[in-house]
Formats: structure tokens, C-alpha cells, sequence
């Protein structure tokens, strides 16, 4: 990763922001996220930019947000370049998204370009962020200046697949902290792997990078609705969702008449999950066989779980 400052030293551009030292600094004192919103591809995308430079637009990877860059590579790319992070549709700050593909997710990155008047950058994709950006290279050739792919693949039949077991993980929709860390870090490096969640937690208390990581109970209810209207059966949810989404979500999920799956969030109970209308096994295992989230016992007999029968 890197390697990317150097590769992209030459990209063209305009500049824009403060200059950011390598402590993190600006030419105005402590850098602090700035997010702004752009209407484009249908929706509203947030993005924030930092340093100053021949731009360069980082994509990000499955299911995480533009917070989840680490705070340590930003302040060195920031040096010689103006970055702009975003969240794709549908994901953090950003609005819903009304697409499905990597063709969908390349053509918003063209239109938040377009919206923030970017004729042409750098672009930098890391996982799947580089099948975004690959995408984007092949749809958009016009807009892209250099690219950069970070721990990707090409797709098709050259693709080279991780270990079975990196395969399970990053299909389990709600990985733990430890089995992410154990993929993306060798076991002799797992200090530094510790060491960037810390970087991140401290960058998220001073305003470094921004707290995208809530889900509004009016965005998680449009999801909802735009899932219905694609014709997806089912809603799923995970684990770090907030409660005030996942509730409104499975409110909104009741009245179009889709099930809600996925795991219950850290934030609800079994026994809240249960009064607003989730079913799943989870529930069961945590009200009568084991503790609820909170480490309580669970507090149900099976009589009272009438949805069961």
C-alpha cells in the first residue's frame, strides 16, 4: 500500500485542501474530517478530502466504510496529494443505493467525480475496491489517470482465490474483529495488526477521520424498501447495527412483508429481537439454552416462543 505514494507522484490534477504534514497537521492545525454530501447516481454520497496535490480517489473495500483507511497511510499519501475518500452507495453516510453489481459501484464513483467537478484522478482500490476500480478503468477510461490495485483480483477465470479458510471469513457477514486481523495480518505481525485498530480508535476521538460507522433509522428504512423493490426475499441484518436501525429496519421489513435473517446486533436483545418480529435459531440458542447478549440467562421458556410452533 505503500507503495502507492510513489507510484501516483506523478498523477495530474488540480489541488484542493489544506497541506497535511506528516504528523497528521495542517497548514491550519490538526487535521479534522470535513463530510460533505454530493447528489449523484441517484442518491447522496458522502465524501471528505484531505491534502493537497494531483487528486487520488480511494476505494474501499467489502462492506466498509471510508473511516476504515488507516490513519497512518492517509497522513503519508496526504503529503503530495489531494485525497478524496468516499462511501459507496448504500454503505456509512451515504444514501441508498439503487444499483447492484461492480459496474454499479464504478459508474457512482464516475458521477461523485462529476459532482465535485473531478474530470480525472489517481485511483487507488484496495479488495474489492479494486474490482470498483477496475470497473471504473474499463467504463470510464477518460477519468482515470493512474491505477493502483491493492490486494485484489482481475475476476474471470484468472482470478487466484485465498486459503479455504480466508474464503469462509470473508463470507461470514459478520466476522470477528480477531479472525479479520488473523487474515489480513501474518501471525508474526499481529502486534501491528493491534496497533492499527488503535490508530483508528484514536483518529475517530479527535475528528481525524469520521464517525460514518451509524446507520440513520431513515436510511436503514429506505434500504429496506429499495430491496423489496428489486425483488430480494429477505432482509439480513449484522451485528453492528445500531439498535435504532435495526429496529426501524425491521419495522419497515414487517410492513413490505420481507423476513428479516443475519445476526442479532450487539445492541438488542434476543428477547427485544423477538417482540419486533425476528425469527431466528440465534434467538432460541440465546433465550433458552444460553445467556442473552447482556450475559444474562435467558429468560423465556419455550411455551412463550408461540412462533415456534
Amino acid at each position: 500500500m505503500l507503495l502507492a505514494a510513489a507510484l501516483l507522484a506523478g498523477c495530474g490534477g488540480t489541488s484542493a485542501g489544506d497541506t497535511t504534514s506528516s504528523s497528521g497537521r495542517t497548514s491550519a492545525g490538526p487535521f479534522r474530517a470535513h463530510v460533505r454530501f454530493a447528489d449523484a447516481a441517484g442518491t447522496r454520497i458522502a465524501y471528505y478530502e484531505r491534502g493537497q496535490g494531483p487528486p487520488l480517489a480511494m476505494l474501499m473495500g467489502t462492506a466498509s466504510t471510508m473511516s476504515e483507511w488507516d490513519p497512518a497511510l492517509l497522513r503519508l499519501l496526504a503529503r503530495d496529494h489531494r485525497l478524496v475518500l468516499f462511501d459507496y452507495p448504500g454503505i456509512g453516510l451515504s444514501g441508498p443505493w439503487h444499483g447492484r453489481g461492480f459496474d454499479s459501484l464504478a459508474d457512482a464513483t464516475a458521477a461523485l467525480m462529476d459532482a465535485i467537478h473531478l474530470r480525472r484522478a489517481g485511483i487507488l482500490g484496495w479488495s474489492m475496491g479494486g474490482f470498483v476500480a477496475q470497473r471504473l478503468a474499463i467504463r470510464h477510461p477518460a477519468r482515470v489517470s493512474r491505477l493502483v490495485l491493492a490486494g485484489t483480483n482481475p475476476g474471470g477465470d484468472r482470478t487466484v482465490l485465498g486459503t479455504r479458510r480466508a474464503q469462509e471469513i470473508d463470507s461470514e457477514p459478520h466476522p470477528s474483529e480477531a479472525q479479520i486481523l488473523g487474515e489480513l495480518y501474518p501471525p508474526n505481525r499481529q502486534g501491528a495488526a493491534r496497533r492499527f485498530v488503535r490508530r483508528l480508535a484514536r483518529a475517530a476521538r479527535g475528528g481525524e477521520i469520521p464517525d460514518d460507522f451509524q446507520v440513520p433509522a431513515a436510511t436503514a428504512r429506505a434500504q429496506v424498501r429499495e430491496l423489496k423493490a428489486r425483488g430480494d426475499d429477505f432482509v439480513k441484518v449484522y451485528s453492528m447495527l445500531p439498535a435504532e436501525a435495526y429496529f426501524a429496519a425491521v419495522a419497515e421489513a414487517k410492513a413490505v412483508g420481507l423476513p428479516v435473517a443475519g445476526h442479532l446486533p450487539y445492541t438488542v436483545s434476543a428477547a427485544q429481537a423477538s417482540d419486533a418480529g425476528q425469527r431466528t435459531l440465534e434467538q432460541v440458542f440465546l433465550e433458552i439454552v444460553g445467556a442473552d447478549r447482556d450475559g444474562s440467562a435467558g429468560t423465556r421458556a419455550p411455551e412463550e416462543l408461540s412462533w415456534l410452533r
